[in-house]
């Protein structure tokens, strides 16, 4: 028998592998202990690679909520911006518009989701400085709103990104042990056929060619 690669994916080692095996062991009777045994490790394995896509959809929802927190909070700051630049006969170099934008506005919006964070921070306790003046008084409420929204995103994708990788982790582990549980069945039939290979084989299916991976791979922190 061909053994299963560990590079192959939790979901194939389950579902083509392993179901194979386990309806094979269970439908002959000598081999009735040995399903019982095998699916034991199936059922761990599907159990923790359930809990890994679980986790990776967690990760997508949140990068979607956290796109859409950054896509207001640019935009209320490219109103702040123009707007600012308006009042000051659009003057890009008044020293209103270099105060709050030293850097311009690109740079600002065009970051690191974190470095972005401590930008808008840094130009809020800027515009906390002249609260009357009436771009501010407009825009300032919301735009402190926007970035508590948009941190709290940051954080929990973060944290979603977190869970994902320990749960890849222990996805990992536990096809460790079923390839080994897997090819514990083979030695143990193989004992109770008295050594007869050919027989022993046709309860494992025949690995023809590899079988594609099925992406268990860890995920990747977020980019700007």
């Amino acid at each position: 028998m061909e053994m299963v690669k560990g590079s192959i994916g939790w979901l194939t080692m389950v579902n083509e592998f392993g179901v194979f095996t386990h309806s094979r062991l269970e439908a002959d009777p000598k081999m009735k202990d040995l399903a019982e045994s095998f699916i034991k490790r199936q059922d761990e394995l599907e159990r923790k690679g359930n809990a890994f896509n679980q986790a990776q959809r967690t990760i997508s929802a949140l990068e979607a909520q956290m796109v859409k927190a950054d896509y207001d909070l640019d935009n209320t700051v490219r109103d702040l911006y123009f707007s600012k630049l308006g009042a000051c006969g659009n003057n890009k170099k008044d020293p209103a518009i270099l105060r709050w934008f030293p850097d311009g506005l690109t740079a600002l919006i065009r970051c690191s989701f974190d470095e972005e964070a401590g930008k808008v921070t840094a130009l809020i306790a800027v515009l906390s400085e002249t609260p009357d003046d009436p771009v501010v008084a407009r825009i300032l409420p919301n735009l402190k709103a926007l970035l508590e929204t948009y941190q709290k995103s940051i954080a929990g994708l973060k944290a979603a990104i977190t869970a994902a990788g320990n749960a890849w982790e222990l996805v990992e582990a536990e096809k460790i042990n079923w390839l080994v549980a897997y090819s514990k069945s083979y030695g143990d039939v193989l004992s109770i056929l008295n050594g007869d290979k050919r027989s022993a084989d046709t309860f494992f299916k025949k690995v023809s060619k590899s079988p594609k991976d099925d992406g268990d791979t860890p995920p990747e922190p977020p980019k700007a």
